[in-house]
């Protein structure tokens, strides 16, 4: 079991102008380390530093736990569930995002994410409780 905190960082500080839906869902497995501004690769998995240049969006999903409420705050890890994922037109924060080891995001994950988003710091007040 594992317990998420999805609905605690901004991952999406603002838009940009671009047409199109800035977000798409993506059906995850649930490991240990998954939470609000994981950096995911183009199946859903999670991505490690090392598979920064495949990085394809990352979690923003402030409603997961709402949606997991009647249950319980614990999802058991393997589950498969579906989340939103910030992919493009975003300005993303990039103190909540992070490779599956916790590192933040570095330059490569930055480029990969580039194309189509930005990226801005927000300080430690820019969270939902």
């Amino acid at each position: 079991m594992t317990k998420f905190s999805f609905n605690d960082s901004v991952v999406v500080l603002g838009s940009l102008d671009l047409v199109g839906y800035p977000h798409d869902s993506v059906e995850v497995t649930v490991t240990a380390t998954m939470k609000q501004g994981s950096l995911l690769k183009a199946d859903g998995t999670e991505a490690t530093q090392a598979e920064a240049a495949d990085v394809a969006g990352a979690i923003d999903d402030l409603e997961f736990l709402n949606k997991l409420r009647h249950a319980s705050d614990t999802v058991p890890v393997g589950s498969k569930v579906l989340v939103s994922v910030a992919k493009r037109g975003c300005i993303l924060n990039e103190k909540v995002l992070q490779y599956k080891d916790g590192t933040q995001i570095d330059t490569a994950g930055k480029a990969a994410l580039a194309p189509t988003n930005k990226f801005a710091s927000v300080g430690d007040d820019a969270t939902i409780v």
